[in-house]
């Protein structure tokens, strides 16, 4: 996956992670995906999916599709995501960026797959 980092000046002020955004959305074949504002290997959030078995009942197998590492790709996503048409996953997150805020004023992401 490749993250591409927008970071527009109005946007407003460990593996095990939580905070995570409610209603992920679904993506092929049952997937879910969703953010975490906490966590993650800097443990400012991250990107993941859950992806079920093929029976019913079965355990869910958790992905961690990107962390977020601050200033550059941003920290403490909101929102959940949301997926493109293209299965590009979509999403905002809190700090990181650019701008004249204290801990940069946010940034867009999308990941491609």
């Amino acid at each position: 996956m490749q993250l591409i980092v927008d970071s527009p000046d109005v946007i407003p002020d460990r593996v095990d992670a939580y905070l995570q955004e409610v209603g992920p959305p679904l993506g092929d074949v049952g997937v879910l995906h969703g953010t975490t504002g906490v966590g993650g290997a800097s443990n400012i959030g991250l990107v993941f999916s859950l992806t079920p078995t093929a029976g019913l009942g079965g355990t869910w197998t958790e992905t961690v599709l990107h962390n977020f590492t601050g200033i550059a790709t941003g920290g403490g996503p909101e929102g959940g995501v949301t997926i493109g048409g293209n299965g590009v996953i979509y999403g905002t997150t809190l700090s990181g960026g650019t701008g004249n805020c204290n801990s940069g004023c946010g940034t867009v992401f999308s990941l491609k797959r």
